[in-house]
């Protein structure tokens, strides 16, 4: 089976809801198996990740797996495995977490179906969803922008009146969009750090960010590779694809996201 649709059921299995520890077959027969949003086949779910010994199987507990391990403290999740297999259970018992997920999800998805504008519906998207976590942002112009979809900025807020003193600046992003079909590779990640060096010795576009602190950021809808994952920790990248956002806006359900509710 196809990473793709493997990936498609994680994400039914992070919004699916049941009570304590559940093996992972006995989870795909009996929930996912009659999910109306199921992309797979009922025969080819049954028999290639219904069976521990397929190789799907294996593959749909390393996505699962390497899902849990990115989102880290965001992720709905966990698993362990035993003596007779491999289980699943949530972190938290709320549906409603579940559910805000799913939209989260669907809402994103949704944007494949304008064929020619997913990509700027995804950046608008990207940068109302900053915008709810209270950072200042405008998207710069498509041509010659040096690689960049948004620029944000926030202020620094610390507690202590020594530290606000000294580090009483803006602090800025440097902000990349991708909605490609699939996850990205290095030389995106590479290409965004060199640009940000062109920036800093910029006059005109970017001169009031010369001299302040930066951050540089990469959301991309359909993740990273593992290279390109490791190339932008190395860098001080940091990297978000949908499935982490759908992750904090779900955390905070009851939020006015205002990023869910724009019309495209």
């Amino acid at each position: 089976m196809k990473i793709k649709k493997i990936k498609s059921i994680v994400n039914l299995i992070i919004t699916c809801s049941w009570n304590g520890k559940k093996r992972i077959d006995d989870l795909i027969i009996e929930d996912i198996l009659y999910s109306s949003k199921l992309s797979v086949d009922e025969d080819v779910l049954i028999n290639e990740l219904g069976d521990p010994r397929t190789s799907s199987y294996n593959k749909l507990i390393r996505e699962i797996q390497s899902t849990i391990s990115y989102n880290n403290t965001f992720s709905k999740i966990e698993i362990f495995e035993e003596y007779d297999g491999f289980y699943i259970q949530k972190r938290h018992n709320n549906t409603i977490i579940d559910k805000k997920y799913d939209e989260v999800i669907s809402f994103i998805n949704s944007f494949n179906n304008e064929k020619k504008n997913k990509g700027v519906i995804y950046e608008k998207f990207c940068k109302l969803f900053l915008e709810d976590l209270g950072i200042s942002c405008e998207s710069t112009a498509i041509s010659n922008d040096k690689g960049i979809d948004i620029k944000g900025s926030y202020k620094t807020n610390f507690k202590d009146d020594i530290t606000n003193l000294i580090f009483n600046e803006e602090i800025y992003l440097l902000v990349q969009v991708k909605y490609f079909a699939t996850a990205i590779d290095t030389p995106v990640i590479r290409k965004l750090v060199g640009d940000s060096l062109f920036i800093r010795f910029d006059e005109l576009e970017y001169l009031d960010i010369k001299h302040n602190a930066i951050h540089l950021i990469v959301f991309s809808h359909n993740g990273f590779t593992n290279p390109a994952k490791k190339f932008a920790d190395k860098n001080k990248v940091r990297v978000f694809d949908s499935v982490q956002i759908a992750h904090i806006i779900s955390d905070k359900p009851e939020k006015d996201w205002k990023c869910l509710k724009f019309i495209f």
